[in-house]
């Protein structure tokens, strides 16, 4: 652990109380980190790179890379497997885009 934050002279309450502010600051910061670096990319095309200083010193780059596609990554295949059956997708060639497995009812599960 880093010296640079020592919680251990906190109350437990204090703890607790610590803990919330920043996780809330945390989830804050995330948020708008994305909302700024949509915003930029929105403004720049691929391949930009902007130099960026704080208070005249060299803090780092932004780059924005060039002809990158989004993608999606699939976390849950049951999931996805049901979507593609509900919409009836198909690959190339005419295949279904899903199989039928056995899978166990929620209440057999119990």
């Amino acid at each position: 652990m880093s010296s640079d934050f020592d919680f251990s002279a906190m109350r437990p309450d204090e703890l607790r109380s610590a803990i919330v502010v920043l996780q809330t600051v945390n989830q804050r910061a995330a948020s708008a980190l994305k909302a700024a670096k949509a915003e930029w990319a929105r403004a720049h095309d691929g391949g930009d790179v902007e130099d960026v200083t704080l208070d005249g010193e060299d803090a780092g780059s932004i780059t924005l890379t060039k002809g990158t596609e989004g993608g999606y990554k699939v976390v849950d295949p049951v999931a996805y497997a049901n979507v593609l059956c509900d919409i009836e997708a198909y690959l190339s060639g005419g295949r279904k885009a899903w199989e039928k497995v056995n899978y166990p009812r929620p209440e057999a599960m119990k």
